[in-house]
């Protein structure tokens, strides 16, 4: 156990050692050398991670907190040695909450992340846990590594705001330092090892607090007044708490309003059969829009559940928009859900815009394997309902037997493997790009990686992995002409070898 910047040990560092199968063993503290030795383990394959008080956690062989931590191979009878791990100072930021009149805003939630691409759209991606600001409006995030940073403050910042459609929006807010309720505009804190950066105040002026009206009519496609259900909910920008939704009333003239944050909202107006659904983006000043009803597309199927495991009860087939896939759980009055029947069979009404078809809630165990309509595949595929789409035999295949793909990479000479070495699983089909595996190998070359669709898949190994763009098509297929190709099936395993050819 050493540190990053001198090299010199560091003693009583906390160390820990995860089996990536089976129970965390007991951590050990290193000595007055920075040395540390874990007796008695089982065979198997471990991470090593190491903490201590003024310093950030690092994990062996990641060079930063997104990359996976290299795997550590021990077999029976034998002993792994020679790990070294290299702490650095732990830098902070810290500031202030208040309001326009200096009184500090006590309870507000602030994190620390970054900013990246998800599936089309830039989302906040916090560093741990938040932490609340204290009596006097401050807080201070420690222990984190160098690097670039986006601070996000949520939290009740103004007294209740009443509106035609509840307060829920006009009490609670979400803002990125300095102030702004986007992730793309906010300005980047950067830190150095053992740095502490002061002064990452916000303040919620009276300005910032205005919550603006968003107003319109719901009509049809004659331009009719319709008393219809109207839906309003946020993105969240990435943050889990600001993902949420309310409800508008509707006057018999088809009118509605409510007051709102700033930020990105999904605007749904829905009746018995016809829906209507816009994004509309709520700076500081009042949005009017009217919502034009079109019949809804439908969907159904037949849900198939091919394994041994007991079939997991209250499973609904959903259809979401795809930035909201992998991101903080949407509202539930932002999608229809089909409650899957006995019989396996489902129905989606009401269906208008980009929309992937997924299984919720996520069971373990149990993953979609095959999602087909009309000898389409549309697993990890966005359909574009216009209205009044009649999408029939849809199948959906759940599985509960998994593929698994190991092997060793080589070098096909005697240089050896870098150690920042990384292997990239994803699928062959670049629609199916989120679905791709960042992993480590181990100190000898080797890696596996479970828990797998079956399908398609190439294999590549690199020095270097983009931890912003690694889950891309556009960037794996970098990658596509020095990858292995791999085949496997419904609980498959396959043992392969792939050539390390240097940096692509």
């Amino acid at each position: 156990m050493i540190a990053a910047d001198t090299r010199e040990p560091i003693r009583k560092a906390r160390v820990d050692l995860i089996a990536t199968i089976g129970d965390r063993r007991e951590p050990v503290y290193a000595d007055n050398d920075g040395r540390f030795q874990f007796a008695g383990v089982a065979a198997g394959r471990y991470t090593l991670s190491a903490w201590k008080s003024g310093y950030a956690i690092a994990t062996y062989g990641a060079r930063s907190f997104w990359e996976p931590a290299a795997v550590i191979a021990l077999d029976a009878g034998h002993s792994a040695d020679g790990f070294e791990i290299a702490l650095a100072r732990g830098a902070a930021i810290s500031g202030r909450i208040v309001d326009d009149a200096g009184e500090p805003l006590s309870d507000m939630q602030v994190s620390v992340g970054r900013a990246a691409p998800v599936n089309g759209r830039v989302v906040f991606q916090a560093f741990g846990l938040p932490r609340s600001t204290d009596d006097r409006g401050e807080y201070r995030i420690g222990g984190l590594p160098p690097g670039r940073y986006v601070v996000s403050v949520f939290g009740r910042a103004a007294p209740a705001v009443a509106s035609a459609g509840g307060d829920t929006f006009a009490r609670m807010r979400s803002t990125f330092y300095p102030q702004t309720p986007f992730v793309t505009l906010a300005r980047p804190v950067i830190v150095r090892s053992g740095e502490d950066i002061g002064s990452i105040d916000v303040t919620f002026t009276a300005e910032s607090l205005v919550a603006p009206l968003i107003s319109g009519r719901v009509v049809d496609p004659r331009g009719g007044a319709v008393q219809a259900m109207v839906m309003v909910t946020s993105t969240g920008e990435g943050v889990a708490d600001a993902v949420r939704g309310q409800m508008a009333v509707v006057q018999e003239s088809g009118e509605f309003s409510m007051r709102v944050v700033p930020g990105e909202y999904t605007l749904t107006a829905q009746t018995d059969d016809q829906i209507a659904r816009t994004r509309v983006t709520v700076d500081r000043s009042d949005v009017g829009v009217d919502l034009v009803l079109t019949p809804g597309a439908r969907v159904a199927g037949r849900v198939i559940f091919e394994g041994a495991s007991r079939r997991p009860d209250g499973l609904e087939v959903v259809a979401v928009p795809p930035e909201q896939v992998g991101g903080p759980e949407p509202p539930r009055i932002n999608y229809q859900p089909a409650r899957i029947r006995p019989d396996g069979s489902f129905r989606l009404t009401r269906l208008l815009g980009t929309q992937e078809l997924r299984v919720v809630p996520d069971t373990r165990g149990w993953r979609p394997k095959s999602i087909t309509a009309a000898g389409r595949s549309l697993l990890d595929v966005a359909v574009d309902f216009t209205g009044g789409e009649d999408l029939r035999d849809v199948v959906i295949v759940m599985t509960d037997r998994t593929a698994a793909v190991t092997g060793s990479v080589s070098s096909g000479s005697q240089t050896p493997l870098p150690a920042s070495l990384s292997v990239l699983v994803f699928p062959n089909n670049a629609l199916q790009a989120r679905r791709a595996r960042w992993l480590r190998p181990d100190q000898l070359g080797r890696f596996v990686v479970t828990d797998l669709s079956p399908g398609d898949y190439l294999v590549a190994a690199t020095a270097d992995v983009d931890d912003l763009q690694w889950q891309n098509a556009a960037y794996l297929d970098r990658f596509r002409s020095a990858a292995t190709r791999v085949v496997i099936g419904d609980g498959e395993t396959k043992s392969i070898t792939v050539e390390y050819a240097g940096q692509q």
